[in-house]
Parts: structure tokens; C-alpha cells; sequence
């Protein structure tokens, strides 16, 4: 019986981290979309006359992207993004679960 309270256990440790991954990509996906599209700007766009600037700042590229492309462009990559986080949620809270109540084997 104890260890199918501790297989218990590390399934709903499992769950609870990868459900929480899997909420946090969802969240931070569209901000990293325009972090990227900022750091990703070619060498020299922005300029002190704002000439020729693919993006002057987060709001404006948020908006450029969503007018230009649809507001499901801020969510491209999400899918893999959110596999690999819901799968490392999982694997770290289960562990973090199991040695921080003693149950390490």
C-alpha cells in the first residue's frame, strides 16, 4: 500500500507540474513572440527620427504583429513550447515533491 500512495502521490505531482508548465507557455508565449521580433530587428532600424523602424517599442510591435498577422501569431511555437515545458514541469515538480517530503528512494 505504500507504494501506490507513492505512485499516487507522484502522479498528482506530475499532473500539478505539468498542468502549471503548460499554463505559464501558454501566458509568457505571445511576450517572448515580440521579445523576439524586437531583439531580431535588423542592425540599425531604429534611428532618432524613427525612420524606417520595423518596431519602436512592445506596443507597437504587438500591435504591428496582430493587425498584420493575427492574434495567433503571438502564439506561434506554443505547441512545441508547451510539450517540452509540461513535460519538465512534470519531471521537475514530481522530484522536487519526492525529495523535499523524504520520499527519495
Amino acid at each position: 500500500k505504500a507504494k501506490s500512495k507513492s505512485s499516487e502521490d507522484d502522479l498528482e505531482s506530475a499532473l500539478a507540474g505539468a498542468v502549471g508548465a503548460l499554463v505559464a507557455a501558454v501566458i509568457t508565449t505571445p511576450l517572448d513572440v515580440v521579445r523576439t521580433r524586437l531583439m531580431t530587428q535588423p542592425a540599425g532600424v531604429t534611428d532618432l527620427y524613427k525612420n524606417a523602424v520595423l518596431y519602436s517599442g512592445v506596443g507597437d510591435c504587438l500591435q504591428k504583429i496582430v493587425c498584420t498577422e493575427g492574434v495567433s501569431a503571438l502564439f506561434s511555437g506554443l505547441r512545441e513550447r508547451a510539450l517540452i515545458a509540461s513535460i519538465g514541469g512534470a519531471i521537475w515538480f514530481t522530484a522536487y515533491e519526492r525529495l523535499s517530503l523524504g520520499h527519495a528512494d
